[in-house]
């Protein structure tokens, strides 16, 4: 399946000077920006309506949105982004494709510096159509993006509807979050990004045959309905989170995918640990609500698990669930934040690409990320109830990129009795035969869990 790549939104300079900004980028960002410069770091979100599309309707709709928001070109210097006037956004309409081909095609494909950072694409079916947003991920994290996806299918559906306030201006960082940050930020960095590291020395590393290698295939499941609703029930028994048991299955998954080689005597050091990183949306914490605010406030934390395969679910979870409570009390994921600013500088010292690729698998080997957000309850699940003339919501998917820091990523959404799974896995480090084994493990141990 070929697509036309060829989006009418490129930098367009006029006398009038950027349309916004400048916007302070924070570490995360510009480690997301620099990582780029690899390969794509993409991220998407798909939108599935019922009936057949309105594609001038979306187009115009997308457009007043994206105007209003003030988002364009983007152009970066040090810090800072501008963003500049764009041409009219075309959105390919595509009949009958596979949204998992698409997607994965749309991943690969590298923004070039001056494009819009969204790529918008309809694919049509029967009875339904996707709406599909691939972005520049260190544009915006999910929580922004689905503002936008928001606006722009309200005003889909009434071309008179309010817009939701949506805004790229936003206090620094620093006033933001400071107070997790510590009075000596310097030595806090050094301190974590130290003891992050001790944390990693037994975790296993899968090999990369060619670390310079980004290419990433898109895994797309639809997992039993009503399964989360079991899950929820357990997790309350078990005085834990859902996202406890997500963690769970991932961990038995991946031990027992990586069990063989673990175990193989070493030269060195054994590493019979696994370690899985957690993507964090760190918005709640700020100093001033940021429900309004188009960007990425985003953190990770890494949990580290000894033989996980060996042991029984149940115990499992009572020791991840444990961990996790410890994590949000202390607010660790912003806390934590520091370290991806020394991972930055790390990374731009190292220079060479071959080292930048490998650097955060020898600096922390992670085996696999999670992303898990629950939608129930958002504007698109009350749509789903209450929809009764007009477009309807049937599903959303958000899918994540790897890049240099994993090897693949679960991404999990939520929508009432509903639960899709999304796996981006990159093909240095898995075969298919290997990821569809892991696919098999988590599902069965979540199956497992929810009884």
């Amino acid at each position: 399946m070929s697509v036309d790549n060829t989006i009418e939104s490129r930098l367009e300079l006029t006398p009038s000077g950027p349309l916004s900004g400048p916007i302070e980028l924070n570490a995360f960002q510009l480690l997301m920006r620099d990582w780029t410069q690899l390969g794509p770091y993409n991220a998407a979100q798909a939108l599935c309506v019922a009936g057949l599309p309105d594609s001038s309707r979306w187009e115009t709709s997308i457009q007043e949105v994206i105007s209003a928001l003030g988002l364009g070109c983007p152009r970066v210097e040090g810090t800072r982004a501008f963003f500049y006037p764009i041409q009219p956004i075309h959105v390919p309409v595509i009949a009958d494709a596979n949204l998992e081909s698409l997607a994965g095609q749309q991943m690969n494909l590298p923004f070039a510096e001056g494009d819009f950072p969204i790529r918008f694409f309809i694919i049509t079916a029967v009875d339904r159509h996707w709406l599909l947003a691939v972005y520049n991920h260190w544009i915006a994290d999910s929580f922004a993006m689905r503002s936008v996806i928001r606006n722009v299918f309200h005003r889909y559906c009434d071309s008179r509807a309010p817009l939701a306030p949506l805004t790229l201006a936003a206090p620094g960082f620093r006033s933001l979050f400071g107070r997790y940050l510590g009075r000596f930020p310097l030595l806090t960095r050094i301190r974590m990004s130290s003891a992050n590291s001790l944390r990693h020395l037994q975790a296993y590393r899968l090999n990369m045959v060619d670390p310079l290698d980004f290419h990433s295939v898109v895994s797309l499941r639809q997992l039993p309905e009503g399964l989360v609703e079991d899950l929820r029930h357990q997790a309350r028994i078990l005085h834990c989170t859902v996202h406890d048991l997500f963690l769970t299955a991932l961990a038995w998954a991946c031990g027992r995918l990586t069990a063989a080689d673990r175990y193989r005597p070493r030269r060195r050091h054994s590493r019979t640990k696994i370690a899985l990183g957690t993507i964090v949306d760190i918005r709640h914490c700020a100093s001033r609500p940021l429900t309004d605010v188009f960007g990425l406030y985003l953190s990770c934390c890494t949990m580290v698990v000894d033989k996980p395969e060996t042991r029984r679910l149940h115990e499992l979870v009572r020791s991840i669930g444990s961990h996790s409570r410890w994590i949000k009390q202390s607010n660790q994921a912003v806390r934590r934040f520091g370290t991806l600013k020394t991972a930055h500088i790390w990374y731009r010292l190292l220079g060479d690409p071959l080292h930048q690729a490998g650097f955060f698998q020898k600096a922390s080997p992670t085996i696999a990320g999670i992303s898990n957000v629950n939608l129930t309850g958002d504007w698109m699940d009350q749509n789903q109830a209450l929809a009764t003339v007009g477009p309807k919501v049937l599903d959303y998917i958000r899918i994540s990129p790897t890049g240099p820091l994993l090897p693949m990523v679960f991404t999990l959404t939520t929508i009432g009795r509903r639960l899709s799974l999304s796996v981006t896995y990159r093909t240095t480090a898995l075969k298919q035969e290997a990821l569809d084994t892991v696919i098999s493990d988590f599902i069965a141990a979540l199956m497992e869990l929810a009884r």
